[in-house]
């Protein structure tokens, strides 16, 4: 009786820990991502992984297997969204946009930019930059 006590509580905990750990993870990874989406200026890798208790290699594995991305692709991803934030609604020059984004390196800035949208910049203002109205 003991016997089959035992084989049903490992199945029950077994089965309960495949229902949850989708939910949990799901959970981990918002948390992440709302954790970078506020501090995408100057959050590391390192820094985040702390924050969540993780190794840095755990948390980039996380990320890359449930969202096909890496921790340095994400927080590229979310300083170049913000930043076309800034260069439709704003006259800020493109360096001072780089700059409150968290890129140090203007070049390297260009480079992401690019690589995401296929323009520069300068281009994708052009083509979105909301003018006052008269």
């Amino acid at each position: 009786m003991l016997l089959i006590f035992t084989e049903l509580l490992r199945i029950y905990n077994s089965y309960s820990k495949d229902k949850e750990e989708p939910t949990f993870k799901k959970a981990i990874i918002s948390e992440i991502l709302s954790f970078m989406e506020q501090n995408y200026q100057s959050m590391t890798l390192e820094q985040t992984a702390e924050k969540f208790h993780f190794h840095p290699n755990h948390l980039t594995r996380l990320l890359k297997t449930n969202l096909g991305k890496t921790f340095i692709e994400l927080s590229h991803q979310l300083k170049i969204k913000n930043a076309c934030t800034l260069l439709e609604n704003t006259d800020f020059t493109i360096d001072q946009i780089a700059n409150k984004v968290g890129y140090t390196n203007i070049t390297f800035f260009y480079k992401s930019f690019k690589k995401i949208h296929g323009v520069t910049p300068a281009e994708y203002r052009k083509k979105n930059h909301e003018s006052p109205t008269p």
